[in-house]
Order: C-alpha cells, then structure tokens, then sequence
C-alpha cells in the first residue's frame, strides 16, 4: 500500500493495481485476484481492468548485439565444442529485497548428486547460475563436482544468451527458470513452499517437479509460515 498511497499523492487521475485486503483504497480501480492463477493472468487483469485486451502467449528476452556476442565469447574462454552438450542449474535462488527464502531451495546435496549422476550417464557440462547470493550454495556444489562451471556472477542478458546453448534447465522456483523458459528451452522447476500454479512459468516446455504434502502450499500473500522440517523439499 505505501506505493499506491505515493502515487494517490501525487495526483495521478488513473490508478490500477491490486486490492488484497486494505491496498485498493488509493486506488480508482483496485483489481481482487479471486482465484489461483498465473502471475502473468493477474498482471494482465490490470489491463483489462481498463478494458485493454490482453493474451499471453509467450514471454521472450530479447538480447542486445553484445549479448549475443557472448555466448561465443564463453564458448571459447571454456573450451566447449560445437558437439558438446551443456545443462543450466540453479541451485540457489528464494533471496531477493525483502527477504531471503531458503525454503524455496532444494538442499545442495540433492544437486550435487543429480550432477554426479547427469555427469556419469553422459557427457556434459553443467553450468551453475544464479546471482552473486548463491555463491555459497555453487561453492559447496564445484568442491564436491569441480567440473562444474559457476556463472553466477554474470548479468540476466549474459546469463540469457548462455541458456540459448543448453540442453535443458534445471532449478528451483526462482528467476533464472523463468529467464530460461523465455528461451525456449526445455525447463524444469522445482517447487516445493510456492503453488507452481502462480509462480511457474505458463510455458508448454516448462514442466514441474513437486512433492505433494498436506501443507503444501504454505506460501499466501506473500508470508512463509515458520517450518521446521521443510519435507517439501527433502522428502
């Protein structure tokens, strides 16, 4: 509500947005999401709160020259030939501005033995991503797969133009999924605290992976409850 109060206060006539509970009351038309829907729908219900049609179809990220000039660039730095296949993770991911979500991430271990195990069955190389607050989760992945390649220090464009190469993407419900599936490729999600229903990415060639629990989801306006056997994401 403080953003829908500073734009009440500075005079704008026309003023959209969302009306849980007391938020709407700076707004001229509050919009109520009754229903579990996809974050794009209820996004996409502020325009046609106005009467502006509006369909998704399909998210896209669109890369700048030197964007797409990098992945050559990496390429080449690494080593990785034309043949070779190369697999996106994101291991890390629940940390963002207001708060840092470590229920939202399937525990380290579990990847470094799906890498060990993706490794054994064929060759490729893993790429690990995210931002530079998953350092610590990648840094516990490579001691233990060292041929891991950590790109968590790249921006979202380089880190898009990377998942242009990879065969798949593999992570838990954070942005790198839906930066991958705006590529086009094959994604899978895994969800455990969230409702995949709201916060997947709606696109046919992303899937998701998730361990039905009675509590499940926890996750509701914006709240984790206090848990202390997060079995969502380690049964």
């Amino acid at each position: 509500w403080p953003f829908n109060l500073l734009v009440y206060l500075t005079g704008v006539p026309v003023r959209v947005g969302f009306g849980r509970g007391r938020e709407g009351v700076f707004l001229t038309h509050p919009t109520i999401v009754c229903q579990v829907q996809n974050e794009r729908e209820s996004y996409l219900d502020l325009l046609r709160k106005m009467n502006i049609p509006a369909v998704y179809r399909q998210t896209y990220y669109f890369l700048s020259d030197e964007e797409k000039d990098f992945l050559g660039l990496f390429l080449e730095r690494y080593g990785i030939g034309s043949d070779e296949e190369m697999i996106a993770i994101s291991p890390g991911g629940g940390d963002n501005a207001k708060s840092t979500m470590v229920t939202k991430r399937w525990p380290a271990q579990n990847y470094i033995e799906l890498i060990q195990r993706l490794q054994s069955e064929r060759s490729c190389r893993v790429i690990l991503c995210g931002g530079p607050s998953d350092r610590e989760i990648t840094n516990s992945i490579t001691r233990s797969c060292p041929d891991c390649l950590d790109v968590t220090d790249l921006s979202f464009g380089d880190m898009a133009s990377i998942f242009r190469r990879c065969s798949i993407f593999i992570g838990n419900d954070s942005a790198p999924n839906h930066i991958a599936a705006s590529m086009g490729i094959p994604c899978v999600g895994i969800f455990g605290p969230t409702d995949p229903r709201q916060w997947a990415p709606p696109d046919a060639h992303s899937s998701v992976i998730i361990h039905e629990v009675e509590c499940h989801p926890c996750f509701k306006d914006g709240r984790f409850p206090d848990c202390s056997h997060m079995k969502c994401m380690t049964s």
